[in-house]
């Protein structure tokens, strides 16, 4: 294990954690949009309205 500098270790993480975030909220952005707009043609599509409902506290 090589030893890196503290400013080269805090821009790795920062890094792989704007990834995750990215990689995150490209996967349940749509979902999320398209159960906001209209929650009930949401449900009739198959997009899972509950799982995100209850994500935000709410329950649809």
């Amino acid at each position: 294990m090589t030893l890196q500098r503290p400013a080269v270790a805090a821009y790795e993480a920062a890094r792989r954690h704007f990834l995750m975030e990215t990689i995150f909220i490209s996967i349940t952005g749509r979902p999320l949009l398209f159960a906001t707009v209209d929650p009930e043609v949401a449900a009739a599509r198959g997009v899972p309205v509950r799982a995100l409902g209850r994500s935000s506290g709410r329950c649809w």
